[in-house]
C-alpha cells in the first residue's frame, strides 16, 4: 500500500465567491471547532481521543472495549427504544418473525412451494418466487 495517495480539492457548489484558500480556511476553521467541541465533550467524560501514533500502534484488528462489551462479546443491538413496552414488542415481532420464517422454510424445503413466508421476506421471495403474507397492517414495509 503507498505511503501517501494524492487527493485533488475542488471546491463545492455554493461557494464560487471564495478562492480555493478561502474555502480551505473556512473548512480548516470549521473541522478545527468541531474537533475542538468532540474533545470539550469527551472530557468532560474522562476520556480522551487517540493520535495517529496510539492509532496505529494498535493495530488492525484492534477492536474498542465498548465495540466488544468489554468481556469479548460482540455488541450487535437490533433495537433502540427508550420505551420498554416498544423495545419488547420490537423483539417480540422478531421473534415471531423468526418463528415463523423457519417453519416455512421447512415446509418450502420439504417440498410445499404454496407456503406463506412472513411479511418481511425478502430473498425467498426475489430468489425462489416463494409466496409471501401480506404486509398490511404490519409494521415495515412489504418487500
Amino acid at each position: 500500500m503507498p505511503e501517501l495517495i494524492p487527493l485533488e480539492f475542488i471546491k463545492p457548489p455554493g461557494f464560487e465567491g471564495m478562492t480555493v484558500e478561502q474555502f480551505r480556511a473556512k473548512l480548516g476553521d470549521a473541522v478545527g471547532a468541531t474537533e475542538e467541541k468532540a474533545r470539550r465533550n469527551r472530557g468532560g467524560e474522562g476520556k480522551d481521543f487517540l493520535d495517529v501514533e496510539a492509532i496505529k500502534a494498535k493495530g488492525p484488528d484492534h477492536r474498542p472495549w465498548r465495540a466488544t462489551g468489554g468481556d469479548g462479546q460482540s455488541i450487535k443491538p437490533r433495537f433502540a427504544s427508550s420505551s420498554k413496552d416498544l423495545l419488547r414488542a420490537a423483539i417480540t415481532r422478531m421473534y415471531k418473525f423468526r418463528a415463523d420464517y423457519r417453519d416455512a422454510l421447512e415446509r418450502f424445503r420439504a417440498g410445499d412451494r404454496d407456503v406463506r413466508f412472513p411479511c418481511g421476506t425478502w430473498q425467498m421471495v426475489k430468489v425462489h418466487g416463494a409466496n409471501v403474507e401480506s404486509c398490511e397492517g404490519s409494521p415495515g414495509r412489504s418487500p
